[in-house]
């Protein structure tokens, strides 16, 4: 039995260059300085975590726990641990 390469094979030259998180290292991840960087690299795709708030907000945030290592809060005070990211009040 003999097997034909699919139809929807990309092409050899093809490649998909992601700017992950926006320009991650050249800017802050998941904001929009980020991602405009990585389109003036010239990304093909952008990549980022969404969520949907209860109040049925969209919002990128890529993990659970809010780090307190480079988190502040709304008062602009580091955070003293982990918490839940709180969207809505």
């Amino acid at each position: 039995m003999r097997c034909s390469p699919p139809s929807w094979r990309f092409p050899p030259q093809a490649f998909d260059l992601q700017g992950h998180r926006g320009a991650r290292g050249l800017a802050p991840e998941n904001t929009l300085p980020a991602y405009r960087r990585a389109l003036e690299l010239g990304v093909d795709t952008l990549e980022c975590d969404m969520a949907i708030t209860k109040d049925g907000v969209v919002v990128i945030h890529h993990d659970l726990w809010l780090n307190p290592d480079t988190t502040r809060g709304p008062d602009g005070k580091w955070l003293e641990a982990r918490a839940v990211p709180r969207f809505t009040s």
